[in-house]
């Protein structure tokens, strides 16, 4: 197969005419030429970028699994349990992240290396033992698994925090 340019065109950095039944050689003089060898500059090792240690990654990584975790875990839990009801248990159970408003309580409103299990009103124990005392009471069961799913999630948080 043969394809060809007009002769009254300029040819550009391939040959004005390839053919694929033609020697390999032949065409190789068409190509432009490139050095045999290239040099990287070798990187300074003061402008290299150092390597994150297990313990900084796992450090970014937790406020995507917190939320994650507060947004998606309860909507696998409806999901699973709640049949043809499970996006209406789901909004129920995210509209339980309401309970985060005692953080408004709380001086500073936000720590970062503070636990809010034990700390804020709704997050304390007597608190959590009321959610699973709801969690008996067929009115408020969405709600109750709401705020426990909410409360393991902290607790997750706070674990995570000792351990880094």
């Amino acid at each position: 197969m043969v394809i060809s340019m007009p002769r009254s065109s300029k040819p550009t950095t391939l040959c004005s005419w390839v053919s694929h039944d033609r020697d390999a050689a032949r065409h190789s003089r068409c190509l432009p030429s490139l050095p045999k060898r290239v040099r990287v500059p070798k990187v300074p090792a003061s402008t290299q970028q150092a390597k994150m240690t297990p313990a900084e990654f796992l450090q970014l990584l937790q406020p995507t699994i917190h939320i994650s975790l507060h947004l998606l875990f309860p909507g696998l839990i409806a999901r699973v349990f709640f049949g043809e009801y499970w996006k209406k248990a789901w909004l129920i159970m995210l509209a339980t992240m309401l309970v985060d408003l005692d953080h408004l309580l709380a001086d500073p409103i936000f720590d970062p290396s503070r636990c809010s299990i034990g700390f804020h009103v709704l997050h304390s124990y007597y608190a959590i033992a009321g959610y699973l005392a709801m969690s008996f009471l067929p009115q408020l069961r969405i709600i109750a698994i709401g705020l426990l799913l909410h409360m393991f999630t902290d607790y997750l948080d706070c674990l995570w925090m000792r351990c880094t």
